[in-house]
């Protein structure tokens, strides 16, 4: 017998309107807005679409608030933010389904709580993905296996890195610079008792990172398709680093910076437009090229590179891959998002959490993750309403030159603080209902840096009308019939009153 659940648009008015009870007066009985989390946890898109437009201005807030909190408030600009929230959601999503814990009672508290818990991990995964992804590469051909877990991850280069760094030293550089990220110099700065000078550190990182490039079970891990590279067998990795063991302080001040895909490409562009033949095979071999690519070609080597355009392809291909396997090791010992946000919020026990503990204590990066999770514990999530209660009303004026009725021209109000922009369209042709539209700018016409909670439509008879919230800062109202109504905006600290709105055709009083 198939269940037939009841409509969703009575449970959504409902919601709103204990959404706006509970910054009114702080009232946390919400069991409208709970059944609408079950609807979307069951895959409900239009309950999905209503949690968007009530709750979205709110987790805006709480993430921006956060970051100013940090001292760092532009660490995601606003289209990564949106991006983080989405990304939350998401979580939410997928996870929220398996938490049945989520629905015990009829207040929204777990389910918020679990909402934030959702978006702190968001915000790790975007900021890890900022800091090791690498913009550049060019497309290969696509490798369609499919990726490791971070676990596994994890697993397999360690399994793999036993075998490519032999030396302490090798280890002890691997671990500062493609893995933590320190600068050559600053690892020569901070072991000198280990590295004579930044020469030796950058000849050691140049052997790591062409046995990484050349390992076969790399490549695949990074998702490279093909062969290694040729003439980099076992016999002539150790026959080149034989080769370079004992750099030079003036080799390592020749050296040139390591070339990436897309400054290749600008000079591949250039040598095309100079008419440099494809026609004419690259005669250089991988490891010149290789040398090249990190900067560590002679002279000679160079020049030959650059005036043919088949190695400039070729060396673009290599500078792609070395990214690509460099970018699997980046912070590939931390714990993953999702556990350093289960350990800050105690949520793991026993040995689990004193194998996190062991590792945060030596982990510079996991600390600096620690530090921003807990500014977004200090910042509250949702405000109930004595707060709300404080807000200064402050009533908009129309401006004098517009004192018209609304039927479709724009309308600007104003108070010292902000303008609010109306417009009205007809919701269809020669449809006698209405859709308005409407947003908030500063007072020289900037766009309005403040967050915008709440917006309801008050008519004389009958219950508010909430409005729809966008995220580009934007509201409206639709199915509006003709009449006299006020509009209220709640924001961040004020309490918008546009006393006297008409809409449509009237009559007089």
């Amino acid at each position: 017998m198939t269940t037939t659940l009841p409509p969703l648009e009575p449970v959504i008015a409902c919601c709103q309107a204990e959404r706006s009870a509970f910054r009114q007066t702080g009232e946390r009985h919400s069991p409208c807005c709970v059944q609408v989390f079950r609807r979307a946890f069951a895959g409900d898109q239009q309950a999905w679409m209503a949690i968007d437009t009530i709750f979205h201005p709110m987790i805006n807030k709480w993430v921006l608030d956060a970051l100013s909190a940090t001292g760092n408030p532009n660490l995601l600009d606003a289209e990564t933010l949106q991006d983080v929230i989405q990304e939350a959601k998401s979580i939410l999503g997928r996870v929220g389904p398996q938490r049945p814990d989520l629905f015990i009672g009829d207040e929204l508290g777990r389910l918020l709580k679990f909402w934030a818990t959702c978006t702190k991990r968001a915000v790790l995964i975007q900021l890890r993905w900022q800091r090791r992804h690498i913009d550049d590469d060019i497309p290969l051909e696509p490798y369609h296996a499919l990726p490791p877990s971070d676990a596994d991850l994890a697993i397999s280069l360690q399994t793999l890195l036993a075998t490519i760094l032999i030396t302490a030293e090798e280890r002890l550089v691997f671990e500062l610079l493609m893995v933590q990220g320190y600068k050559p110099a600053e690892i020569a700065a901070r072991f000198p008792e280990r590295f004579a000078d930044v020469g030796r550190v950058y000849a050691l990182a140049q052997r790591i990172r062409r046995r990484c490039w050349a390992n076969p079970e790399l490549r695949q891990l990074a998702g490279i398709r093909g062969d290694a590279p040729a003439g980099t067998d076992s016999a002539n990795l150790a026959a080149i680093d034989q080769n370079s063991s004992n750099p030079s302080a003036a080799a390592s001040s020749s050296r040139k910076k390591v070339r990436g895909p897309t400054s290749l490409e600008m000079r591949i562009n250039s040598s095309s437009k100079e008419g440099s033949a494809m026609n004419i095979p690259c005669e250089l071999d991988e490891a010149s090229l290789f040398d090249y690519v990190t900067g560590f070609a002679p002279v000679e080597v160079r020049a030959a590179v650059e005036a043919n355009l088949a190695c400039l392809v070729r060396a673009q291909t290599i500078a792609a891959e070395v990214a690509q396997v460099e970018e699997l090791f980046y912070r590939y010992g931390c714990p993953a998002p999702e556990q350093l946000v289960a350990y800050q919020e105690d949520q793991l026990e026993g040995t689990a959490r004193l194998v996190f503990k062991r590792h945060l204590a030596t982990c510079a990066h996991c600390q600096a993750e620690l530090a921003l999770l807990a500014h977004f514990d200090a910042v509250p999530l949702d405000q109930p309403g004595p707060l709300a209660q404080v807000r200064q009303v402050v009533e908009a004026i129309l401006q004098p030159a517009l004192t018209l009725q609304l039927r479709g021209q724009a309308q600007i109000y104003s108070t010292p603080q902000v303008l609010i922009t109306l417009s009205l369209r007809h919701m269809a042709r020669s449809s006698p209902r209405w859709t308005l539209t409407g947003e908030l700018s500063a007072p020289d016409g900037s766009p309005f840096m403040g967050t915008i909670e709440e917006v309801r439509l008050a008519a004389t008879a009958g219950p508010d009308q909430p409005a729809e919230l966008d995220e580009d800062g934007t509201f409206t109202l639709r199915n509006l019939a003709a009449g006299r109504y006020q509009l209220i905006i709640v924001t961040t600290d004020l309490e918008l009153l546009i006393k006297a709105l008409i809409i449509g055709e009237v009559d007089a009083d």
